[in-house]
């Protein structure tokens, strides 16, 4: 199984959470998901949004100077 997990946030609003991960398939997010979300029992409910492909990659956001 190929899994990079890449950036967990702590944010506001509907969720307390965002876990951005990588993985080669789905059957690799759902032995993901079962390893890290549905075995632990702090964890009431997570949602899940595929990404359909890759617009920007990092987390540069360029800035013009003065």
């Amino acid at each position: 199984m190929y899994c990079a997990e890449r950036l967990v946030l702590a944010r506001t609003g509907e969720a307390d959470y965002l876990l951005v991960v990588t993985v080669a398939s789905m059957a690799d997010y759902d032995a993901l998901a079962d390893r890290l979300l549905r075995g632990d029992e702090n964890v009431r409910r997570f949602r899940t949004s595929v990404a359909l492909g890759c617009l920007k990659l990092g987390l540069q956001v360029p800035v013009r100077a003065g």
